[in-house]
């Protein structure tokens, strides 16, 4: 569908993936940056359609599974909208609602309990490079020799 033709629900939401991929993209970039391997959007679960923005992994080392979430909304403001009824309400960030932190509390304890380390991030933690030391020294490559910036994995 096109932008034309969207309702204003299809926009919103339309609007709110292409931020949430543009601080996915910046993260994505970063890793790429340093030669970390990861995945996108990665089906992390055997039975439910749950997702990781990102997973990091390599074959030579099955016990790194490491999942990655950028909560991009985590502090935007919440907007007064009106209701199609008339009722004005209050918006918050997907992952600032109560069933929003509720939802993302069971996908990241089933994670766990599937084996998975899970670590999230804000914007500002992905935009000022703290989301990026945190996943190498999670590797264990933040300050290791066997880590060299723009060298990857060794």
């Amino acid at each position: 569908m096109t932008k034309d033709r969207m309702t204003a629900a299809e926009l919103q939401a339309h609007v709110k993936a292409k931020k949430r991929n543009e601080l996915e993209d910046i993260l994505a970039e970063q890793l790429t940056n340093v030669e970390i391997p990861f995945e996108r959007q990665y089906k992390f679960h055997p039975e439910k359609n749950w997702r990781a923005d990102f997973s990091i992994f390599d074959r030579d080392y099955p016990k790194m599974k490491l999942l990655l979430e950028c909560d991009g909304g985590t502090f935007s403001k919440p907007k007064l909208k009106i209701a199609k009824s008339g009722k004005p309400y209050m918006t918050k960030s997907a992952h600032s609602s109560g069933t929003g932190i509720a939802s993302d509390m069971l996908r990241q304890n089933e994670a766990v309990i599937l084996g998975y380390r899970v670590l999230r991030f804000d914007t500002n933690m992905v935009k000022n490079g703290t989301a990026l030391t945190t996943i190498l020294r999670a590797l264990g490559i933040g300050n290791n020799k066997q880590f060299k910036a723009g060298k990857g994995l060794r």
